[in-house]
């Protein structure tokens, strides 16, 4: 257990540059000894924290639901019900075109990722996308029960197309590097969510 505040804040940088790391090479091409010149630390340093890179990604995985929770769901509830499903679009494409947030593209990396070579990190990026989308189908809901958002598809199925279409925008993004492209992404979902623009 970390007990200094300098060994929590040791901890975090080894997280943010994991995170990093893992968001541009992805978990399997990025390698312990990776991690630990990023934070130039020895490996004592890094096994005092975390056991294992498997460890650490399970740590990630924490710190990345914590972000999606306090820099989006917590961001949007603050808005009327009927303006969250835009605001939680507005917000995902502010926080990825803003260069500081790789939360989208981790996930996105690991997911895509862990399909092929790990049933337990698979198991636990769906436990995250699962918490997600139980998220924004309440964000969701509301709006519904504001006559905001259409009524023909269930709110847990416009949850799952957000984020699925999110994944998406980011792989195109990658590829072309068009940071607009999330933008009318994002605009094209408000459309078929029936937002009034």
């Amino acid at each position: 257990m970390v007990k200094s505040a300098r060994g929590k804040h040791r901890r975090q940088e080894i997280l943010q540059a994991a995170g990093h790391l893992f968001s541009l090479r992805g978990y399997f091409h990025t390698s312990t000894t990776d991690i630990l010149e990023a934070v130039a630390i020895s490996k004592g340093a890094f096994y005092y924290h975390f056991r294992s890179k498997e460890e650490l990604v399970a740590a990630l995985l924490d710190e990345l639901r914590k972000d999606y929770e306090q820099e989006v769901i917590k961001h949007v509830v603050g808005a009327d019900a009927a303006e969250r499903p835009a605001a939680l679009l507005d917000r995902l494409v502010e926080l990825n075109t803003s260069g500081r947030w790789y939360n989208c593209l981790l996930l996105t990396r690991l997911a895509m990722e862990s399909c092929q070579y790990s049933h337990e990190l698979s198991e636990r990026i769906n436990g995250v996308v699962g918490w997600l989308t139980e998220e924004y189908g309440k964000i969701l809901a509301e709006a519904q029960t504001a006559g905001a958002v259409r009524e023909d598809i269930s709110t847990n199925e416009l949850a799952e197309f957000i984020i699925s279409s999110m994944f998406g925008a980011i792989i195109h993004r990658e590829l072309g590097n068009d940071m607009a492209r999330l933008d009318r992404i994002a605009a094209k979902l408000k459309k078929f969510m029936g937002h009034v623009l």
